[in-house]
């Protein structure tokens, strides 16, 4: 699901108060703000690449 979708409209509000960047090092850390502080000191690069690895390891296929 994208940030933006209708289905969670409160998500990009919270997204675009914290930060992208910020909100994916969040997510990654699972919300530890500690980890989370770690994780966003890398640069911006490091950060979306964990992020598009970690929906690349949960997605799952949808069934038919």
């Amino acid at each position: 699901m994208q940030a933006g979708s209708k289905k969670y409209p409160n998500k990009q509000s919270w997204i675009t108060y914290v930060g992208t960047y910020y909100y994916y090092a969040l997510a990654l850390s699972n919300f530890n703000p500690v980890e989370a502080e770690r994780i966003f000191d890398n640069p911006a690069h490091v950060i979306a690449e964990a992020w598009v690895s970690k929906m690349a390891f949960d997605y799952f296929e949808p069934k038919k």
